[in-house]
């Protein structure tokens, strides 16, 4: 016994030695040195603040860094073992090269992981080449960066390597394997998510077989198909093959893997395969998933009959979202080792053949979800599943008679899927009772009776609990005595939210004393539900557990005081919002909370009796991360700042549509955690303070939208290096974008300036945003050439510059700008053609350059196939119409109205068969209008006026129909910048706090934090002898086609009697002949029809009558003859101007009557027709009485709603400032225009005159 305790002091004091000669107290200084140095060279480029915050070189003490984030040390000796340098920085603040040698000194290093980094590759002419030095390297993850082939051979020098991650990169098909044959060691590469698709050829596979380790191998998602599978059987040490996501199809012939003996998990889901061979070779296989495969029926599987013979050894089986039916049960159930089973999304239906399942005794977890099964499966067939674990039967047609077996079925089952099921039958706490043992339920979108929850208490050992969306309770008092028995319970979910409805409100709150027992509950959701006003006393006080309470959206009866939540302790998230209707009550006097939240919503809520106050509850927090207190009409003075002083740690804090007045006072020291501020829609009002910058450093996200600053923005703003979103958007502010903000910050990728007064150059010369996406200048007083500075932001997607006074030519680099989805730079005094480089912006989506000056001719090779929307009206563009736009199929407008245009229009439109706009009006276009315009069976409004078109109407108009489709204009464009990427505000910085349960996972409304600009679509277009805007929703129902002031000639086709769904129809100026044609009276939906001033001879046909919408006619200035229809209906409304210019018509409104006498002037009032029909007679003073009574009672009601509303009322008043601007530029615009028109038309003749 002494010689071994002699050992182990004697190992104690070697081991004390080492680490005192390698600081085993704290890393060595050679390696805390290096990552200084690399925290340094990537400072510029990572996403957030808080990253590597730890990694600090100062009199903090924090000088081990063992104890810093993302590194991990050898115990014993010190040294740096793993670095987790994942998700630092993204495609955003992307960094091109990365610097290998900063690795050199982690000689012990063993496990690197450089994931998610956007990197594009490694410092030139090194590559990974110095990490060949790092001997016992054997991990690394390269994966979700933007990696190409290029590095692949410097990659072959990690001798050491045993798992190498490579997924979800740039890598293309021919992949050189051969530069990674010197990876002897490897055991798992993961080649997933690249662009390997096509046939690698043998040959080019044959180093895989040097890889005699490798076990690993993850090929999913590349486009591979069955040529590769040859290949594939060469890796005899497999053990795990996935190949989910290619190209494999049926035949899929397993005889290519025989060689894979050592096999135990194939993964070949989402391809179509269609069916599969026998499963030959593969008696190791423990996992099959043959998910999303297109398989049918029995699968069509003769490999399947053999099942227990091959795969003795299978354990985990996945067969889910295929098309399988109950015939391939009996296959299954001779898989007797299987633990997990899945066959949720196939077409089962009827009484599931349970039977067949008897022998299955190992199995854990069987999921049967999204078929249609119904009824109860045989009991004696799947009684023995006795360890079965997790069964989930949702999404069927299952009854409340199925629980009376599931106890039996599985006595020891855990957890129990039934949602969407209709459980609404009789049930007793018998029934329940079987199910003693379970302890996760869920019963979402259920119909559930009040029987069961009576009786749920009967599954005592219940921990979780999901009834969000239950049906069939709606108005019932919830019966909480049952489920108070749940003395387990953990996390309730009720929330009744169904489609985003608030007048579907479920359960109504029936609160029995017991539900105090419940002090396990740690999670409570009670959301879209209507309770009575003990609901807080006697649940919620009970509960002293909650750590997370939802109460929004609540239809109270009652009254509700914050006081009521003071004795939960543990309460850290609190959500109430949208409780409008609630009468909240102060806490004043405040009793003193026991909890610190963390994260709080308190949005669309008023306290009654005190309204404007902040809850007092509020001065007590001192730790809280997230607070929302969005459109909740805080009237206080000043910005909270006692709130940012008392929670130094406040990651988020939205303020959003309250009623702020103050000028905005920032707390007196700097704010360091603060990463997002939003206090858009108040009345703040003054400057912003100069030291915004030193206060917040640290925002990733600023909005102070829709507010009242003045003065200048502040040059500090540039401190904000890790500023990301910047929206500064419809205030007053004035002078020049500052030059510290465009240099210090660069990781700026969204700067929203627009509706401002903002002047000078549109961007400073010495901006460097490399990393800018999007850019709103709109709607502010810019002049000047575009700068080149701009030409940097080579990333821009959007950029809107509108409405300013920006001169000169559109710049050649403009072509470089190669990720540009959307252009917006109407109303400017640009000038000059189009570049050429134009052409390369192959990305557009939206391009709006009208109302500039812009001349020479629209490109030719400019045809961008995503275009959707294109305005390029109000320039000065001529010669003929080229091929511009000709492969933009998509186009949905196309408006290049107001131009010089010569020609004819060419016949390729006929080809855009998404469009629903084209404007050409106001040319000088010419010949017949061509045919193909007929194949537009979408188009929506159709303006070709102001030509000089000639020749007959196509009789083939009438395809067009001329009917409303489904949204044609998507109602609105929608710039958000969210939508880019999905998850543009995911990868904008690291979320903040967020709390985390089995049932919820709760963090912040990444919608509040975006920008969300919705610049609707518009067209300009005269109707009713009116131009006007047609925009949003108002453009989708309009409908009208103009083909007038043209030199169009013959009879007016009477097949545009079929254009059934049109509202206007213009002809007028022309040299139409021939008669009206009667089929007119078909257009029921005709609200203006123009046919004057042309030749047209016969009489009006009096079917016209039947047009009940009409509200403008015109047909002056013809050649008419006959009696005018009966003025009936809309006809009385139309006065002589309608028929003037026509000798032979008669009849009321003319003087000239049928009879042959002239009819004297009638007086103003009633003809004796109409007082004869009694039905169109007026009583003026009546009329005016009820008309001005209407009118007052209207404006009381308004001002009555403003003064209780303050938030309409500022949403009236910004709705009137619009108006009036918008009126302002149309007037300016249109008079300006035809001025210009008329003095150019004037000019014309001069020279002509002067010609002669």
């Amino acid at each position: 016994m002494e010689w071994p305790l002699a050992l182990r002091n004697l190992w104690v004091m070697m081991v004390l030695v080492i680490g005192l000669d390698h600081g085993i107290l704290g890393c060595l200084e050679e390696e805390r040195r290096s990552l200084l140095e690399f925290k340094a060279y990537v400072q510029p480029y990572l996403n957030y603040p808080t990253l590597l915050q730890s990694w600090v070189d100062d009199d903090s003490g924090n000088h081990d860094c063992c104890a810093w984030e993302q590194v991990k040390c050898n115990s014993t000796s010190g040294r740096i073992i793993q670095l987790f340098l994942n998700k630092m920085m993204n495609e955003y603040t992307y960094l091109v090269g990365l610097n290998a040698s900063l690795f050199l000194s982690f000689e012990e290093l063993q496990h690197l992981d450089l994931s998610e980094n956007s990197l594009e590759g490694f410092v030139e002419n090194q590559g990974l080449k110095p990490l060949s030095r790092l001997k016992k390297l054997e991990v690394l993850d390269l994966s979700s960066n933007f990696f190409n082939n290029n590095i692949l051979p410097s990659l072959g020098s990690l001798k050491s390597l045993k798992n190498l991650s490579l997924s979800t990169n740039s890598f293309t098909n021919p992949f050189p394997y051969e530069e990674l044959a010197g990876l002897e060691k490897l055991q798992m590469l993961d080649l997933s998510g690249n662009r390997l698709n096509g046939t690698p050829g043998l040959q080019g596979l044959e180093p895989l077989g040097k890889w005699k380790k490798l076990a690993i191998l993850d090929l999913s998602n590349n486009g591979l198909d069955n040529s590769i599978l040859p290949s594939l059987g060469l890796l005899k040490s497999l053990k795990n093959l996935s190949l989910h996501g290619n190209s494999f199809t049926n035949p899929f012939s397993c005889e290519e893997l025989t060689g894979l003996e050592n096999l135990q998990m194939l993964d070949l889901s989402y391809n179509r395969l269609n069916g599969i061979q026998e499963l030959v070779g593969m008696e190791n296989l423990r996992k099959l998933d043959l998910s999303d495969s297109g398989l049918n029926g029995t699968i069509g599987l003769q490999g399947f009959k053999h099942l227990s013979d091959r795969l003795k050894n299978l354990e985990v089986l996945d067969l889910s979202v295929n098309s399988l039916d109950t015939s391939i049960i009996p296959y299954l159930g001779a898989l007797k080792s299987l633990k997990s089973l899945d066959l949720s999304w196939n077409e089962m239906e009827g009484v599931f053949p349970g039977e067949e399942l008897a022998d299955l005794h190992n199995l854990q977890m069987l999921d049967l979800s999204g078929n249609r099964l119904n009824g109860t499966p045989q009991i004696l067939g799947i009684k023995r599943l006795k360890k079965l674990e997790v069964l989930d039967i949702s999404g069927n047609n299952f009854n409340t008679t199925i629980l009376q077996y599931i106890g039996l079925l599985a006595p020891k089952i855990k957890s129990l899927h039934l949602q969407d099921n209709d459980m609404s039958g009789p049930i007793t706490n018998k029934e329940l009772g079987t199910l003693s043992d379970l302890e996760f339920l869920d019963l979402s979108d259920a119909s559930l009776s009040y029987d069961f929850l009576q009786n749920i208490g009967e599954m005592v050992s219940l921990k979780l609990l999901v009834m969000a969306g239950i049906q069939g309770l709606n108005g019932i008092r919830l019966p909480f005595k049952g489920l108070c028995k749940l003395n387990n319970l953990q996390e309730l979910d009720l929330n009744l939210q169904e489609d985003n409805s608030y007048n579907n409100y479920g359960v109504v709150g029936d609160v029995h004393s017991c539900s105090g027992n419940m002090t396990s509950l740690r999670v409570l959701d009670l959301s879209y539900n209507q309770f009575d006003e003990n609901i807080v006393q006697s649940i919620i006080r009970g509960l002293t557990s909650l750590k997370y309470l939802d109460l929004s959206n609540i239809r109270f009866q009652g009254s509700f005081s914050f006081n009521l939540l003071a004795n939960l302790s543990k309460l850290e998230v609190f959500l109430f919002e949208n409780n409008q209707l609630l009468q909240v009550e102060t806490d004043f006097p405040a009793v003193v909370p026991t909890y610190q939240l963390k994260t709080l919503y308190l949005a669309r809520f008023t306290c009654n009796n005190a309204p404007g106050l902040m809850p007092n509850f509020l001065h007590y927090q001192f730790d809280l991360r997230v607070v929302d207190l969005s459109h909740s009409n805080f009237n206080n003075s000043q910005f909270p700042t006692w709130l940012l002083e008392n929670n130094t740690g406040l990651e988020v804090l939205s303020l959003i549509n309250n009623s702020f007045t103050a000028t905005f006072v920032l707390p007196s020291r700097p704010h360091m955690n603060l990463s997002i501020l939003i206090v858009s829609h108040n009345h703040f009002h003054g400057q912003i303070p100069d030291n915004i910058g030193v206060i917040f450093p640290n925002l990733v996200i600023l909005k102070m939208p829709k507010n009242s600053f003045t003065g200048k923005i502040p040059s500090s703003i540039g401190n904000m290096r890790w500023l990301k979103l910047f929206d500064l958007s419809d205030n007053s502010l004035s002078g020049q974008i500052p030059n510290h903000l465009v240099i210090g910050c660069l990781r700026l990728c969204c700067l929203k300036l627009s509706n401002n007064n903002l002047d000078g150059q549109m961007l400073p010369t010495v901006a460097n945003l490399t990393t800018l996406k999007y850019l709103f200048l709109d709607g502010n007083k810019f002049t000047g050439n575009i700068p080149y500075s701009l030409s940097k932001s080579f990333a821009l997607e959007l950029l809107n510059v509108s409405y300013n006074n920006i001169t000169g030519r559109l710049p050649g680099w403009f072509g470089n700008l190669s990720y540009l989805e959307v252009l917006i730079m109407a109303n400017n005094h640009l000038e000059g053609s189009l570049p050429i480089s134009f052409c390369s912006l192959g990305g557009l989506a939206f391009v709006d350059l009208s109302k500039n000056n812009l001349s020479g001719s629209i490109l030719s090779c400019f045809s961008p196939g995503g275009l959707r929307y294109a305005h390029f009206q109000k320039n000065k563009f001529q010669g003929p119409m080229t091929e511009a736009f000709s492969k933009s199929t998509n186009l949905v407008t196309l408006d290049i109205s107001d131009n010089l245009l010569n020609g004819s229009i060419p016949r390729w439109i006929g080809n855009l068969s998404s469009l629903g706009a084209l404007l050409l009006k106001g040319n000088q276009l010419e010949g017949h209008i061509p045919i193909q315009l007929c194949y537009l069976d979408k188009i929506s409004v159709m303006d070709l006026s102001h030509n000089n078109l000639s020749g007959p109407i196509p009789c083939c108009l009438k395809n067009m129909t001329f009917e409303r489709v489904e949204d044609p204009f998507d109602a609105s464009i929608r710039f958000n910048v969210i939508r880019y990427g999905k998850g543009f505000i995911r990868n904008l910085f690291c979320l903040p706090y967020k709390y985390q349960s089995r049932l919820k996972e709760f963090q912040p409304n990444q919608q509040h934090y975006g920008v969300y600009e919705s610049n609707m679509e518009q067209v300009e277009f005269t109707t009713k002898n009116r131009y006007d805007v047609y925009k949003g929703i108002v453009l989708g129902l309009m409908l009208g086609l103009d083909l007038s002031c043209n030199q169009l000639t013959g009879d007016i086709p009477p097949e545009i009697g079929e254009l059934y769904g049109i509202r206007a129809l213009n002809l007028s100026h022309n040299h139409l002949t021939g008669h009206i044609p009667t089929t007119i009276s078909n257009l029921k939906q005709l609200e203006s029809l123009d046919l004057s001033c042309n030749n047209l001879v016969g009489s009006v046909p009096p079917q016209m009558m039947d047009l009940y919408f009409l509200s403008t006619f015109m047909v002056a200035h013809n050649n008419l003859s006959g009696k005018i229809p009966e003025r009936k209906g809309q006809f009385i409304t139309f006065g002589e101007s309608s028929y003037e210019g026509n000798p032979l018509l008669c009849g009321e409104p003319l003087e000239k009557s049928c009879t042959g006498k002239t009819r004297a002037p009638s007086p103003a009032g009633p003809t004796s027709n109409d007082q004869e029909g009694g039905n169109n007679s007026v009583d003026m003073d009546t009329f005016i009485v009820s008309f001005v009574a209407s009118y007052i009672t209207v404006l009381l009601g308004m001002v009555v709603v403003f003064y209780i509303n303050p938030y309409w009322r500022f949403l009236w008043f910004h709705h009137i400032d619009v108006c009036i601007t918008s009126y302002y530029y149309f007037l300016v615009d249109n008079i300006c225009w035809r001025w210009r028109k008329k003095r150019l038309a004037t000019n014309l003749i001069r020279r002509r005159i002067a010609g002669w």
